[in-house]
């Protein structure tokens, strides 16, 4: 699945248009950077179509009594994943009917604790794991064979994204700008002016 990482009017045009694009993924810089709050966050995606990915706190604990009157098929709740006191904070969203993600994921500590506690998804951050000497192919393919979802991030480059969706079936989510620049497509022979210009009814 592909997901757009942002909030705002360029990652909510990017759900206009492009249809395959499943919803929008979200985490606390983001919203600082949109001047938004968790709740306001919320109430915004739940007007658009798709599905999104949120992420809660695990010391400001305030927002789980906040999100039990939300649909919670329409959000997947991601949770910094420290083993420990993640794995109290997801007990409680998967009682109340949400699925989580285990999001900056690095180790298979966490792939596993995550797992076992009832994770669906858990997160790499691909070009944080590079730039740091680590091998987010790995980590990747490690949670695959565990039987758990993969959603890539920290994704800079079209070619990044290129390398990551040949390892398995795995989502992805990109920034609206390389998002853009890898669904972009060039015809070597100018075949679509070709096609449409030939076209009958």
């Amino acid at each position: 699945m592909i997901f757009v990482d942002g909030f705002g009017e360029e990652a909510f045009e990017i759900l206009d248009d492009f249809p395959f694009v499943k919803g929008i993924t979200t985490n606390p810089t983001i919203l600082k950077k949109s001047k938004k709050g968790f709740m306001e966050a919320i109430k915004t995606l739940e007007k658009l179509r798709g599905i999104h990915f949120v992420q809660g706190s695990l010391r400001n604990l305030k927002w789980i009594k906040a999100i039990q009157q939300i649909k919670s098929k329409k959000f997947i709740i991601k949770l910094p994943w420290d083993c420990k006191q993640s794995s109290k904070v997801a007990k409680t969203i998967l009682d109340l009917g949400f699925e989580f993600c285990a999001t900056a994921v690095y180790k298979p500590s966490q792939v596993i604790s995550a797992k076992y506690s009832g994770a669906s998804f858990v997160a790499v951050y691909y070009n944080r794991m590079v730039v740091n000497n680590m091998d987010p192919k790995e980590i990747i393919e490690f949670a695959m064979e565990k039987g758990l979802k993969v959603l890539v991030a920290s994704l800079k480059t079209p070619l990044q994204v290129e390398s990551v969706l040949k390892v398995g079936d795995i989502s992805v989510t990109l920034p609206p700008e390389v998002l853009r620049e890898f669904f972009s497509v060039r015809f070597p022979e100018n075949d679509l002016n070709t096609f449409e210009e030939d076209f009958k009814l």
